[in-house]
């Protein structure tokens, strides 16, 4: 849910540069998925495997949630304030 979510706040806010910030976020999302595996199995062990990923789950509700009502609320003030970005995707660096 997350994942789709933020991409699709990315592609509709910065449509020119979509395509960069995309892979941006992918790879801070597969150093994420690299990461994981060294803390999941001694949390596991430890809490068992309920705890383990209802704490997960827990911790993405209430950090996500309110992350993404701001967002809903608060995102195009935000993204005015900022301006557009100098760079776009190459393929419309000849446009």
């Amino acid at each position: 849910m997350g994942n789709t979510v933020i991409t699709s706040y990315i592609v509709d806010s910065y449509p020119l540069q979509s395509m960069s910030v995309v892979t941006y976020y992918a790879v801070f999302l597969n150093l994420s998925a690299f990461a994981s595996p060294f803390f999941i199995a001694p949390w596991e062990t430890h809490s068992g495997f309920t705890w383990t990923f209802a704490a997960q789950g827990i911790i993405t509700f209430f950090g996500a949630v309110p992350i993404f009502a701001a967002l809903h609320r608060w995102g195009g003030s935000l993204r005015a304030r900022a301006g557009q970005p100098s760079w776009v995707n190459p393929e419309f660096d000849l446009m």
